[in-house]
């Protein structure tokens, strides 16, 4: 009965290990889908983080960001090596031509039942490591920790929310409390946008005329590339 029991924790071990290395920024590299060749979003960096959900460990929210857009989601693993991710809004700037509909729907089925089962594996370790779902189609997105070469881009300033849920103030902080550039807007979960590209110029925003619920922040810099951060009004 004990090494059955180590056997068992041994295997809850490597499952929460292979979950954890999921955390953090990855970067789409291609897209292979309906049986074509790989295709890339190049230069649009598309992105996704993954977080831990700030109420249930076993949940990790997903926000990211397309050419024109940004989207979020949650994932659930139903198994050690299968990822469930469930849609939950996309802001709405009109942008054609595009992939977004296509990456949407390969991640997260989002225009029929919203979730979207995938196998995950990931390769090589840190900057190198390699990011591939593979969906219940067959459908493949492969991620790395780096963008693709690509001399136009720049990396985005990396804010977070320092305190959440809010009440009155949403305190953010960003490296080197580099500020500079920087607009935001809010959206509802329904995808409908409260507050359109305000400029962002402190650590806090003012949320006190929001009534209780979950929303999203998004902020955008002079490139165009955007963050998606969660937070919930009391």
């Amino acid at each position: 009965m004990k090494i059955l029991h180590l056997i068992y924790l041994l295997f809850i071990s490597l499952n929460l290990s292979a979950q954890d290395e999921l955390l953090g920024e990855w970067f789409l590299h291609t897209i292979t889908a309906n049986g074509n060749p790989p295709i890339t979003t190049s230069p649009y960096n598309y992105n996704l983080n993954f977080t831990i959900n700030s109420t249930n460990n076993n949940i990790y929210d997903i926000d990211g960001g397309m050419q024109c857009n940004g989207y979020w989601a949650s994932t659930t693993f139903p198994s050690p090596t299968i990822l469930e991710v469930a849609f939950e809004g996309v802001t709405l700037a009109f942008c054609e031509p595009s992939e977004e509909g296509l990456y949407l729907e390969l991640l997260t089925d989002s225009y029929n039942t919203g979730s979207m089962l995938h196998s995950y594996n990931i390769t090589g370790t840190s900057d190198d490591a390699i990011l591939t779902l593979t969906n219940s189609n067959n459908n493949v997105l492969v991620y790395g920790r780096q963008t693709l070469s690509n001399p136009t881009f720049t990396k985005s300033t990396t804010i977070k929310i320092t305190q959440n849920p809010v009440q009155n103030e949403l305190k953010i902080s960003a490296e080197n409390d580099d500020f500079k550039d920087l607009s935001y807007s809010i959206h509802s979960m329904e995808g409908k946008i409260i507050i359109e590209k305000e400029v962002l110029n402190q650590n806090k925003i003012n949320v006190s005329y929001l009534e209780t619920g979950v929303y999203f922040l998004v902020i955008t810099d002079k490139n165009s590339q955007q963050q998606v951060l969660k937070f919930i009004k009391e």
